[in-house]
């Protein structure tokens, strides 16, 4: 399972997410799970993060969530496939996208909703790969 979660002191939880290769926005993701789109160079190469959304259709390639947007290049993502409750899944999305405040993404960026919650991302392309957000229930 590529999403650890556990408590520590009951209050925070630890989220890892390990993102698989990029793939052009028009392959079906074979996994549920966390994507990060991102503008892509003429090569492919990621540039800069555009959208996190979460998946569990594997019958619809992301280009379906980002149909309207208008780039020169197709846009590549990254998965990090996740097994665990919905709860879990729209946490580790909120903590991206507070954290990196995507342009595509309008929700979630000027505040997140849960605890404590420590975050190590393996793979993708981020300026960090650990950060933490958010406040223990009792200071919040």
């Amino acid at each position: 399972m590529t999403l650890v979660e556990e408590i520590i002191n009951g209050d925070t939880k630890a989220i890892i997410l390990t993102f698989g290769d990029f793939q052009p926005v028009s392959t079906r993701p074979e996994e549920s799970g966390i994507f990060c789109v991102y503008r892509a160079d003429a090569k492919g190469r990621p540039e800069k993060l555009l959208y996190v959304g979460e998946t569990g259709d594997l019958n619809t390639p992301i280009s379906v969530k980002c149909s309207d947007w208008h780039e020169e290049e197709e846009p590549v993502y990254c998965l990090a496939p996740m097994k665990g409750g919905k709860e879990e899944i729209l946490r580790a999305k909120a903590a991206l996208i507070c954290k990196f405040k995507p342009e595509r993404n309008e929700n979630s960026k000027d505040g997140f909703n849960y605890g404590k919650t420590e975050v190590l991302l393996i793979g993708g392309k981020f300026p960090c790969s650990e950060f933490s957000i958010g406040q223990n229930k009792e200071s919040e």
